[in-house]
């Protein structure tokens, strides 16, 4: 350091000084004073000036001597000459010795330095040397420093002898760049620095002395921006912002005398944190320097202290304590860059962290003993010891590490259960980009990373931690440890294991290669002797009803593990469970990706998540493990406030299917193969997956399955569009099976009874396109029954619109029923081949079925339909023409178990149970429920049981629950008639109408009251009439409640030559003792046409029958009584009296009378003639 000039400037020198300044200025004083006392009157030419004389006698000069004047004179000069000398520097442009301040700099600091601006050099108000655009290169070309302006403050006196001593040095917008060689040294950094450690302080040498003298006293930096290259890895350290004040005052400035401490006080940015730097160097003597340094962390409440000393030339001996202290972990890790901070955050990151070490040690060896850190309460103690190998601190350095850490609850580290309640006041940032990537450019990025690769290659260390108490899910994980050593850049881990709940121990080994990225490379080992109870502590609900004995018990694996922090690999994985085994290789890493538009498409250059998966099972039994587990699937339609959750816009159209989304996010490759599938209750499944997933599309290579559950599935085609809106590229499919119901068995839903014997059954189409527009195509075949759909579907996401025809086709249609379980009566024939076709269109909320044609063999129906949602129920309208149906040959009715009927004159015969007349069975007309309809009906012909109608036309209006045929014409029985219907279901079946019809087929009438079954007439042949005109009603949830709940009224008219048999019979009773009487007088069968009549009125299923009136050729009567519907019986009395007597015939009974008891289609007749 230079020596102070001023020191040798003593009191006499400063005496003569003072005494020169003041002969100099006397003079003009005092003709000043002159001057101002002739002004106020005061004084003449002639008065004289006192002065001092040779040996301090006092002398008298005049003013107007020539001694006075020489002096203002001299005096003047003086003046003149000195502002010339502090003035005259500004004015010369120094710009032309550039070269020789640049070449003066370069020989004091060793670095050849450059000035490209102007340079200046003034003394007023105190001398200062000024240069811009000042560049120091390095000893690596592509290091400098270039410094914007350099101001630096002279020292005056030796600026007097021709030296530049600086005392005060303003650096503005200086950069530096620098590099750190593949050995880890700095080059730039000037020679005389102490970096390789002395005993004592080098002595200055004459021979040493520079041109210009380094005695600074304070230095100031301004805008400053500073970076540092590490050339093993590319890495790049950046500090900016840099403002910064040091200050070193001369010894002589101190207060007592001795060594003034040095102090530095400033802030910079460090990637994107702002920090604080304080620290204040003392000398302690010895070569010892104290050191108190605080480096702050504003925006984290983070503060790291040292205090103790530090001695330079004793090696960098070091002694103090380690403080580092935040308000909260996740304020410090977020502002270093750690976590996100738009991320939930551990709970355990919310509490306190504090840090603190008793440091000692030097260049060659260093420790942390104890070293104490708490985070959010999770202690951790231990000791850090770090050492140059062999004392040398230039050759790889050995660290030693051991930790024992408190006992850990794991819940409150997970990020996944992280406590989002708590607000994270910090914005998004890079911050100190601590987190490492696999890419040089991502570590080049991250400041922090100066040095580590480098450091990691060359050092040694030993590490061992304990956890011997963690806490997860309210069980107790023991005996966690670690256990590696590091050499060569490779961290070998010899052992990383903790036990597990349910007896579950994981263990792993390997190496851990710590190159741009850290690399490990392994085996993992995991095994446990109670599955079920592993898997209830990882919150898998299994039911407990549903275990089976040696189920979910034993579990191993072994694999090779693969894992850098962009990529993670199970090879060779050997792995059961119970007795299934598996083999194969998981993968995990991140590709690039390669579009920068479009919905699950990654950027160029971005990252993406990819999964490859091959594994190969040797047997799986879904029978046994399915059901074990009993997880309900969460609810993603609405939210906690029952809202439906919104689902933002995409390309026009909205989000579906985003239950899917998450496949968007990653790429996949898989293979799976499971050679023996067991699946309800049928063995030797086998299924074969080979898929790709790749930038949101699936491609399907194959997927098959093989007699899964009785059933087998081919796929194969293209899907993408996840979580915005699907689309298929040419996606096929192919399912069958030999037992649907099984099939629902073993997939867990009912299979509708008609449905169950549809065998074999079997569906394949081909899907193209999107939501927005897809074509379809499938061929549904199930017992022979063939149906196809080809058309065009449009707009589902928004407003479905499709058109679509149906053709379907049946061979028989006695087959297809019995084929879906119904009966079918032997002796009834079969209606004929099947076809249906109809064109399918739909749009909002209407839906068309148009040209409908469907055939039955003869049964034919054509027409239109439309279905409208309106005032939130469908509502059908359309019409159906041509219908000529025959639904008791369509859809015959079950036959009873009575016996034949008896005709007259039959004996043995048996009346029928009369539990067997009325069904018991509740009735379902549910179906009138839920929807409206108005429905033209029109046809030929149309009979249901029995009841047939022809040419007819007529609307069916459904509403409130019930249905009305109404605007009826056409022929009922063969007759003009009118029938008004209405059916209700709710709140319990009812039906109520009015029928009307005259000269109706009396055998047609017979077998609508028989069932219609076969077309059964009891015995009438055609030619009989009947006429009817009444109304009725009656409820009941069953047909037997209905029967008796019935009540009406009206009149019958019978004309017939027949009586019959059948549920007629009770009435026709009459008719049939007419015969008997008349066959009694003539002694032959039948009385020809017989007439009756009667006024009916019912109520609660027994019709009475009043002043029936009987006619036949010879006799007339009267007839009452009573016909039991509910309980299946009759009983009429009357009397047959002779009215008229052809001439030569026998005698005949006056009157008979006549009872008729018994069951309804089976009465007992009995005559009681009398004689004329």
């Amino acid at each position: 350091m230079g020596v102070d000039d001023r020191s040798g400037l003593g009191q006499e020198g400063r005496r003569h000084r003072v005494h020169i300044h003041q002969a100099a200025c006397w003079p003009l004083f005092h003709a000043t004073s002159a001057a101002a006392g002739r002004r106020v009157g005061r004084g003449d030419a002639r008065r004289q000036q006192i002065a001092d004389g040779p040996r301090g006698r006092r002398v008298l000069i005049p003013l107007r001597s020539p001694v006075f004047v020489k002096a203002h004179l001299a005096a003047a000069g003086v003046l003149i000459t000195l502002g010339g000398l502090l003035v005259a520097p500004s004015l010369i442009d120094w710009t032309p010795y550039r070269a020789a301040f640049a070449e003066r700099l370069s020989t004091s600091t060793g670095r050849e330095v450059s000035i490209d601006g102007d340079v200046d050099f003034v003394l007023l108000p105190r001398p200062a040397f000024n240069a811009d655009e000042v560049r120091i290169s390095g000893a690596v070309a592509e290091d400098f420093v270039a410094i914007g302006r350099l101001s630096a403050r002279l020292a005056v006196f030796p600026l007097l002898k021709g030296e530049f001593t600086f005392r005060e040095l303003v650096l503005m917008r200086p950069e530096a760049r620098l590099t750190r060689d593949l050995e880890g040294r700095i080059d730039f950094l000037p020679d005389f620095l102490p970096l390789q450690g002395s005993a004592a302080p080098p002595a200055p040498s004459p021979s040493a002395a520079t041109p210009f003298d380094w005695d600074v006293e304070r230095v100031v930096i301004e805008g400053g921006m500073t970076s540092l290259r590490d050339s093993a890895d590319g890495a790049t350290f950046r500090v900016r912002g840099v403002d910064m004040a040091v200050g070193a005052p001369r010894e002589r400035d101190s207060v007592k005398g001795g060594a003034a401490p040095v102090t530095i006080a400033g802030k910079f940015v460090v990637g994107d944190v702002p920090m604080t730097l304080n620290a204040v160097v003392g000398r302690a003597g010895g070569g010892v320097n104290t050191l108190l340094v605080t480096l702050g962390l504003a925006e984290a409440d983070a503060a790291v202290k040292f205090s103790g000393t530090v001695a330079p030339y004793r090696d960098w001996e070091v002694r103090g304590d380690l403080n580092m202290a935040s308000a909260t972990a996740a304020a410090l890790m977020t502002s270093l860059g750690l976590v996100d901070p738009a991320s939930s955050i551990p709970q355990a990151l919310q509490g306190t962290f504090s840090l603190d070490a008793k440091i000692r040690g030097n260049r060659a060896a260093l420790s942390a003993d104890p070293l104490v850190a708490d985070v959010g309460g999770t202690t951790a103690r231990g000791t850090l010891n770090w050492r140059a190998a062999d004392g040398n601190p230039d050759a790889s350095p050995m660290i030693d590490l051991n930790i024992e850490v408190g006992t850990v609850q794991v819940e409150a580290w997970r990020f996944s259960e992280a406590n989002t309640g708590i607000p994270n006041s910090l914005g998004p940032r890079n911050n100190l980009g601590l987190v490492r990537t696999a890419h040089a450019q991502a570590s080049a990025a991250s400041p922090m990373n100066i040095g580590l690769s480098t450091a990691f290659r060359e050092m040694k260390a030993k590490i061992g931690v304990r956890i011997p108490v963690l806490s997860y899910r309210g069980q107790t994980l023991r005996g966690g440890a670690l256990a590696a050593s590091m050499s060569d850049g490779v961290l070998t881990v010899s052992d990383a294991s903790v036990e597990l709940p349910a007896a579950t121990y994981v263990k792993a080994a390997g190496l851990v290669r710590l190159e741009q990225a850290p690399a490990f490379e392994g085996v993992l080992d995991m095994q446990t002797g109670d599955l079920r109870g592993m898997l209830a502590w990882l919150g898998f609900n299994i039911d407990p009803s549903r275990q089976l004995p040696g189920r979910l018990s034993n579990a191993t694996l072994r694999a090779g593990l693969q894992g850098t922090p962009a990529r993670f690999a199970l090879g060779e994985i050997s792995a059961t469970i119970d007795t299934s085994a598996i083999t194969g290789s998981i993968a995990w890493t991140k590709v690039q990706g390669t579009d920068s538009t479009g919905p699950g498409l990654t950027p160029a250059g971005a990252e993406r998540p990819a999964l490859a998966l091959d594994l190969a099972v040797n047997a799986l039994n879904f029978d046994i493990y399915a059901p074990l587990f009993n997880e309900p699937a969460p609810n993603t339609a609405v939210d906690s406030a029952g809202n439906a959750p919104k689902k933002p816009a995409a390309y026009g159209v909205s989000p579906n299917f985003t239950a899917f989304s998450a496949l968007a996010d990653f790429d996949a490759e898989i293979r799976l193969q499971i050679d023996a599938v067991t699946a309800g209750g049928i063995a030797n499944g086998k299924v074969g997956l080979d898929l790709a997933l790749k930038d949101a599309t699936l491609t399907v290579r194959t997927a098959s399955f093989e007699n899964v559950g009785g059933a087998t599935a081919w796929f194969s085609g293209g899907i993408g569009g996840f979580g915005v809106s699907p689309r298929f590229d040419d996606f096929q499919f192919d399912l069958s099976t030999t037992d649907l119901a099984r099939v629902g068995r073993a997939f867990g839903f009912e299979v509708p009874t008609p449905l169950r014997s549809l065998t074999p059954i079997s569906l394949t189409g081909v899907v193209k396109g999107g939501l927005a527009q897809a074509d379809l195509a499938a061929t549904l075949k199930a017992a022979s029954l063939s149906i196809r759909a080809d058309g065009q579907v449009l707009t589902l996401d928004h407003q479905p619109h499709l058109t679509i025809k149906l053709e379907a086709s049946q061979p028989s249609y006695a087959t297809l029923l019995k084929a879906a379980g119904a009966p079918w009566p032997l002796n009834l024939p079969d209606p004929g081949a099947v076809k249906f076709t109809a064109q399918v269109s739909h749009q909002r909320s209407e839906t068309k079925i148009e040209s409908i044609e469907f055939h039955v063999g003869d049964n034919a129906v054509t027409g239109s339909l439309s279905i409208a949602r309106g005032q939130g129920l469908p509502e059908v309208t359309g019409s159906l023409r041509g219908v000529a149906v025959a639904v008791d040959k369509l859809w015959p009715r079950q036959i009873g178990t009575r016996p034949a009927m008896a005709l007259p004159g039959q004996r043995g015969a048996r009346s029928s149970a009369i539990a067997t007349a009325w069904s018991n069975s509740s009735l379902d007309w549910r179906f009138l429920s839920g929807w409206r309809g108005n429905i033209e009906l029109s046809g030929p012909s149309l009979s249901l049981r029995g009841i047939q109608v022809r040419d007819f036309s007529c609307r069916v209006v459904v509403a409130d629950d019930a249905a009305e045929v109404v605007e009826w014409t056409g022929q009922v029985f063969g007759a003009p008639g009118q029938i008004y219907l209405r059916a209700a279901a709710l709140p319990v079946p009812s039906i109520q109408g009015e029928l009307a019809f005259l000269g109706g087929d009396l055998s047609a009438v017979a077998a609508s009251v028989n069932g219609g079954s076969g077309g059964e007439t009891g015995g009438l042949k055609p030619g009989g009439k009947a006429d009817f005109a009444g109304s009725f009603r009656t409820t009941g949830a069953s047909p037997a409640a209905l029967v008796a709940g019935l009540a009406g009224s009206g009149t019958v008219k019978i004309i017939t030559a027949d009586a019959g048999s059948g549920a007629l019979s009770g009435l026709l009773g009459a008719v049939a003792a007419a015969h008997q009487v008349e066959g009694l007088a003539s002694g032959s069968q039948g009385a020809g046409v017989v007439t009756l009549e009667s006024r009916v009125s019912a109520t609660a299923g027994r019709i009475k029958i009043e002043d029936a009136t009987v006619a036949s050729k010879s006799y007339g009567g009267v007839f009452t009584g009573m016909i039991d519907l509910a309980g299946w019986q009759v009983d009429l009395a009357g009397k047959l009296r002779l009215e008229s007597r052809a001439p030569g015939e026998a005698a005949r009974p006056g009157t008979v009378a006549i009872t008729i008891k018994g069951a309804l289609d089976l009465p007992n007749i009995m005559l009681l003639p009398t004689s004329p």
